[in-house]
């Protein structure tokens, strides 16, 4: 390993602080985002036992608390689901009581068995939250717009079939008993279905490839797609998720009642969205806890009936309720702020370069090196591994890119410089596979390919570090790595999200990289430094076998320290036997790196260079031409 004389003094340094009691206790407890609704509920409870222990801490008082808090968190389940991924539903109040009116004409009107009454509910209620979803995919309108339209279309389905007047809905009693009858030592299994609710989202949330797809796309969907996420399909499944939910409330809202109305689930859109925020849901979306939504959810409750026990009217619920949202909100606010997306400054340090003389094979990835051999041969180029042949791309009545033929070749750096407009954030979108060219072709080891999506890039070897890195801030350091490839395992029938493989990935691509983070695989993505975020996004790109590595901007905004790891980075990767394309506003630096150059000026390739015979001040001029 290989250390300056500084960066032993930092690390001596960053040991002294890292094992600090307070920094070691706090920090990471104070992460978790359900660690305020918990600190509420036990206050909630010390104060409500104290003023009227009497009638507080009776059977029938949990057994109230228990139920509705049973009923609004279902609901409040899928709505935290749903935020994660960065929407909102305000339909779901209007979903329960749509559902449960499918409950009445189902069972009722039809005469359907109960088992079958049930299913079809549950799928009207999964399809009224996709069509949500879908929506919103194709008209790109705000999921706040489009959910409160539908709430109050269905809102008026429901009062037109139930003509404004309850409904009774029958149903026969022994499967009444099993939704909601009292068989939990006195307490509505209604309390069961929500705890069964909960445990499967969380398990999808971290779990599955779509739960942690959902924590990307809540935080930043632009860059999720980039790395092959279907952000679209992924939206309308939440939505999806959100509707089934809502209709599991309806069900057991319909039978524990045995009626519905035209006003049933009136407002339970904004309890939800209550109890997710105190149980530590960012409103951004991106972060979240479903155990966080079960302790707001009995948070609600217990306040709810402790206020009526003391004797105060039933609207100091909501005015407490919009009192406890607010300050959630600020204590969210802060501990994001604070101890999420900060970095650890008691870590912080250089980037460790270690034995120089590691290889990819050494690390257990895959050895680019031997790929490239079969398209280089030698030192001296055959074949490159990617090209543009006259590619011209067409925005409308605006051609950013005009007959652009470029080639990245196996072992060698390739340099794009130009101007801002000259069309080289268009042209490494054509490679990623974010924009199919107008006309022209992109060739993959001299065969032409057709790039669908960065997925279709990542397949044929082409990887994509964009400049805002697509690193998901509030994720970890290891779901990061992995997004868009994470690594599952069986379990009997279902796929599971392998977090041992994933943090095997993870450290095996840093140490390809000669990188030391100095941090937990588990920790928030925001606690390290920018040219660590690089080199993260950097080690994601080599990881899954790359051989063309595309990076756009890598230095930008580093301090001199970090932008010199980013660039001892790029020469690993090239003697590695990577191509690697450099988009790069500084002329040095691309200089310094660069087999070859080209400059693109308006669109165009205006020259091309080899390193031998770049010279700085032509260049700097063909760039201000542009």
């Amino acid at each position: 390993m290989t250390l300056a004389n500084s960066t032993r003094r930092a690390g001596s340094a960053a040991s002294r602080v890292a094992s600090h009691p307070v920094f070691g206790s706090l920090r990471r407890p104070l992460q978790r985002p359900e660690l305020a609704s918990l600190a509420g509920l036990v206050a909630a409870f010390t104060v409500f036992s104290i003023m009227r222990p009497d009638l507080f801490l009776t059977q029938d008082n949990g057994v109230n608390v228990a139920s509705l808090a049973a009923q609004y968190g279902i609901v409040a389940v899928g709505v935290t689901v749903l935020m994660i991924g960065g929407h909102f539903d305000l339909s779901v109040g209007t979903i329960v009581g749509l559902t449960g009116w499918a409950m009445y004409y189902f069972g009722n009107e039809l005469s359907l068995p109960p088992i079958v009454t049930i299913l079809c509910t549950l799928v009207i209620g999964t399809l009224l939250g996709a069509i949500n979803g879908i929506i919103l995919v194709r008209s790109r309108l705000p999921s706040f717009i489009i959910t409160l339209a539908t709430s109050l279309v269905y809102r008026g389905i429901l009062t037109m079939k139930t003509s404004g007047f309850p409904v009774v809905v029958k149903f026969p009693a022994s499967y009444a008993q099993m939704i909601a009858g009292k068989h939990l030592f006195g307490y509505r299994m209604s309390l069961l279905w929500f705890l069964v609710v909960a445990v499967l989202a969380t398990l999808f949330l971290l779990r599955t490839r779509m739960g942690n797809w959902t924590f990307a796309i809540g935080q930043n969907p632009t860059a999720a797609k980039n790395l092959g996420v279907p952000v679209a399909r992924t939206t309308v499944t939440l939505f999806a998720l959100s509707g089934l939910t809502s209709g599991i409330a309806g069900v057991v809202v319909a039978v524990q009642y045995f009626s519905i109305d035209a006003n049933r689930g009136a407002g339970w859109e904004l309890i939800a969205i209550a109890m997710a925020v105190i149980g530590g849901t960012l409103l951004t979306g991106g972060y979240g806890s479903v155990l966080g939504t079960v302790l707001g959810a009995f948070m609600y409750a217990m306040v709810n009936a402790g206020l009526l026990l003391i004797g105060l009217q039933g609207y100091w619920v909501n005015i407490f309720l919009g009192i406890v949202v607010l300050v959630a909100v600020m204590i969210n606010r802060i501990v994001i702020d604070h101890f999420v997306m900060s970095p650890n400054r008691g870590l912080e340090q250089p980037t460790i370069v270690v034995d120089e003389t590691s290889t990819p094979a050494k690390a257990g990835l895959p050895d680019v090196t031997a790929k490239a051999g079969a398209t280089q041969g030698t030192r001296g180029v055959t074949t490159p591994v990617v090209a543009l042949r006259d590619v011209t791309m067409t925005f409308q009545s605006v051609t950013a890119l005009r007959n652009i033929s470029i080639e990245a070749y196996a072992g060698k750096v390739l340099a794009l410089l130009g101007d801002n407009g000259a069309g080289k954030s268009t042209l490494i979108k054509v490679l990623s596979g974010v924009h199919q060219p107008t006309s022209g072709s992109v060739e993959v080891d001299g065969r032409p390919v057709t790039l669908h999506s960065a997925h279709d890039a990542r397949g044929a070897g082409i990887s994509t570090v964009f400049q805002d890195l697509a690193v998901c801030d509030l994720m970890s350091i290891a779901r990061n790595m992995v997004l868009g490839n994470e690594p599952c395992k069986r379990l009997g029938l279902l796929r599971i999200y392998d977090a041992g493989e994933a943090n095997r990935i993870t450290t095996d691509a840093l140490a390809t990289l000669g990188v030391d983070l100095r941090r937990a695989l588990s920790d928030p993505a925001a606690t390290v430094f920018g040219g660590q975020k690089q080199a993260v996004a950097n080690a994601r790109a080599i990881a899954y076998g790359s051989r063309c590595l595309i990076l756009d901007e890598p230095t930008a905004a580093l301090a001199v320290r970090q932008t010199q790891q980013v660039l001892a980075q790029v020469r690993r990767a090239r003697d590695a036997g990577q191509a690697v394309v450099l988009i790069t506003h500084n002329l040095q630096q691309a200089m310094s790196v660069a087999d070859d150059i080209v400059v693109l000026t308006r669109g165009r390739v205006s020259a091309q260079f080899s390193s031998a015979e770049a010279d700085l001040e032509r260049i700097t001029q063909l760039i201000a031409q542009g």
